[in-house]
């Protein structure tokens, strides 16, 4: 039986903001944010649980850029959301100069086939 995406707080997810609607925080179960935040933690960050996270500062950051380190991290990070049952696709974009990584990610879920895409500084 497939893990429940439990409610979270709404993020805009343009501006990481919290959502609020007539002064109320807003919740909601949205799997692409919780794909987001899962992608954009490093591993070590949460103090309740150290081993959750991407291992940015081990294996991403750095002079060279390990392309296929990369894509499988993300598609086991990506794995691990409750509710994604398997990554179809990850496009990776690399800008060298600003250092910029665009993740575009093709998922299936218990609902739905999903795309999104995650910017990441590295």
């Amino acid at each position: 039986m497939a893990e429940v995406l439990g409610p979270d707080i709404a993020l805009n997810p343009t501006t990481g903001d919290l959502q609020f609607t007539d002064g109320d925080l807003v919740l909601e179960t949205d799997l692409p944010q919780a794909i987001t935040i899962q992608l954009s933690t490093f591993l070590g960050e949460w103090f309740l649980d150290p081993s959750i996270g991407v291992p940015f500062l081990t294996q991403i950051f750095g002079k060279q850029v390990n392309l296929e380190l990369i894509r499988s991290i993300f598609r086991d990070q990506t794995l691990k959301v409750a509710g994604v049952d398997e990554v179809n696709s990850i496009i990776l974009n690399f800008d060298a100069i600003p250092r910029d990584l665009s993740v575009a990610l093709a998922i299936t879920s218990d609902e739905s086939e999903i795309s999104l895409v995650v910017e990441v500084p590295i």
